[in-house]
């Protein structure tokens, strides 16, 4: 005769295991958050900050010296203009036109407010792949687009010669500034922006900005390259 079947298969018995401190517990749980933390700081290529209120905070040390940014060359537009995020750490103030109430007219004819302008430091590419600094006021509003003007390029004594591929920004020697290729019926030019939050943290980190050692500023026009001082 067999046993019964709890008799047969007594249960098992699992080893007790005792509560956790919850003090024990809390360092654990400080010992897994501080390996994960040296985990993605490793890929991440971060920097330990401490500010005044005890926070502990990261920043990142790959920022570049200078941005890419695409501006538009418009014989249609009033003043130069760009989105404050074409513009990444550059100040705002009012100007002459967002204090008076100007705003924008866009392509469907609504109005685009005027937030302001900002004093940009650029530098343009010519036909020869040299390098030339520009410093350009815009005004900053909701577009989609920078937009270079033409007619205050003319008004700062500078020349814009058009042509069936590209257009160009002579200063009045005849001298090549910017390049714009014509892409789908727009004269496009890329340009380098300062960039402001830039601090190289050595020589080698400085390696980067190499070939544009021998930028030469805009001459020939007025002292604020694209723009007319003060204007």
């Amino acid at each position: 005769m067999g046993l019964p079947p709890d008799e047969a298969h007594p249960p098992k018995l699992l080893p007790t295991q005792e509560a956790q401190h919850p003090l024990d517990e809390a360092q654990e749980r400080r010992k897994r958050a501080q390996r994960e933390q040296e985990k993605w700081a490793a890929k991440l290529n971060l920097a330990e900050v401490v500010f005044p209120e005890n926070s502990l905070m990261t920043a990142d040390v790959t920022q570049k010296e200078y941005l890419e940014m695409e501006v538009v060359l418009d014989s249609g537009a009033g003043a130069h203009v760009a989105n404050k995020a074409h513009i990444p750490g550059y100040a705002v103030v009012p100007s002459a036109l967002s204090k008076a109430g100007a705003a924008f007219v866009g392509a469907d004819g609504g109005r685009i407010k005027n937030h302001g302008e900002a004093a940009l430091q650029l530098v343009t590419l010519d036909g020869k792949g040299e390098w030339h600094a520009v410093h350009s006021n815009f005004q900053i509003a909701d577009v989609t687009r920078a937009l270079w003007s033409v007619g205050v390029i003319c008004d700062s004594g500078l020349n814009v010669l058009f042509a069936a591929d590209h257009a160009s920004v002579l200063n009045n020697k005849g001298q090549e500034l910017c390049r714009f290729e014509r892409k789908n019926g727009l004269y496009i030019a890329s340009v380098l922006l300062k960039n402001p939050a830039y601090v190289p943290a050595s020589d080698e980190a400085r390696g980067g900005a190499e070939k544009l050692k021998n930028v030469q500023p805009a001459s020939g026009g007025s002292t604020q390259g694209f723009q007319r001082q003060g204007r």
